[in-house]
């Protein structure tokens, strides 16, 4: 009977560092296809992208799994087969382990909240988005923003099960599960969420940090919104605030003030420009009068020859 390779990204997701045995060797196209007894490489799957790093000290350029079987990408063949040195890009596994689990959170708050369905999610590289059913307003954002911030707070640990559609059924998870297998792979934090799930999750809702919704818009039938987790939104956050203390300063006025006094010189703004248009107006017509009164006299007509540069 074949042993089923050790998946160490879903004994523990915060491993970064491991040690393997290369079982086999695949060259296809100049790239080396590297298969180890047990790994901590996340292959893909479930909206979130696979995992890279390194293996014996080369670079991974790609994950993948086909029959089981999870498949390293190289450019060169590693050195040795025993006891490699593997390690995680970890930067990227946070990123998309905290915005993968932050989307279970806001699509938690959206049903619990509206009774919303989420209908899309887009694990990108500066931000994510995710797409929830129905049209809302900003309050309806500020409202969901603070439920999701309060979950992190109370520090909900996360679970994952592995069961049959019998304890699927009884779970009352709200997933089409008539097509899988009897293998199936759930998340599930608190009372809040529960649904199948073949990614890498944070252990409690406190590792996601905060969660920053930074815009939303109207998008076919749902609403698509932009948001920030973890590590991401504070470095985001603190960008902000540095440009906030620039804009202070610049104002000479605290953070409440700055708002009205931009507003005020915006006012201002609008107002020479609407004076400037009134006076390009009426110089222009003076412009036409002059041309006019210039004009070279070709028997009846007045031809006027005037070039204009950046008008």
């Amino acid at each position: 009977m074949e042993i089923k390779m050790e998946k160490l990204f879903y004994i523990d997701s915060y491993i970064k560092n491991f040690t393997a045995e290369i079982e086999e060797v695949k060259e296809e196209e100049n790239k080396f296809h590297i298969l180890l007894d047990k790994t901590a490489f996340f292959p893909g799957g479930g909206g979130q992208y696979c995992d890279l790093g390194t293996i014996d000290n080369i670079p991974v350029i790609d994950v993948y799994e086909e029959n089981e079987k999870i498949y390293h990408v190289l450019d060169k063949k590693p050195n040795r087969i025993h006891k490699v040195k593997c390690e995680i890009d970890w930067s990227r596994r946070e990123y998309g382990m905290q915005h993968h689990f932050g989307q279970h959170v806001i699509s938690a708050c959206f049903k619990n909240e509206y009774n919303a369905t989420t209908v899309g999610f887009h694990l990108g590289k500066d931000f994510s988005t995710v797409d929830i059913e129905g049209f809302y307003k900003e309050d309806d954002m500020i409202k969901i923003e603070n439920m999701c911030n309060e979950i992190i707070r109370e520090n909900i640990p996360v679970e994952f099960l592995n069961i049959n559609k019998k304890e699927a059924k009884k779970l009352k998870i709200k997933d089409d599960i008539s097509k899988l297998g009897n293998d199936i792979r759930v998340v599930k934090f608190g009372d809040l969420d529960i649904n199948l799930c073949c990614g890498v999750h944070v252990k409690n809702t406190l590792d996601l940090r905060v969660i920053k919704i930074k815009k939303f818009e109207k998008y076919k039938k749902a609403t698509r919104i932009e948001f920030l987790c973890g590590t991401k939104a504070i470095d985001e956050m603190l960008k902000r605030d540095n440009y906030l203390n620039k804009i202070c300063k610049l104002l000479s006025s605290n953070e409440e003030d700055a708002y009205k006094g931009i507003e005020n010189l915006n006012n201002k703004l609008n107002e020479v420009n609407k004076e400037n248009r009134r006076l390009e107006e009426i110089i222009s017509n003076y412009e036409v009068k002059e041309m006019i009164e210039e004009a070279e006299k070709i028997q009846d007509m007045n031809v006027i020859i005037k070039t204009y540069e950046n008008k």
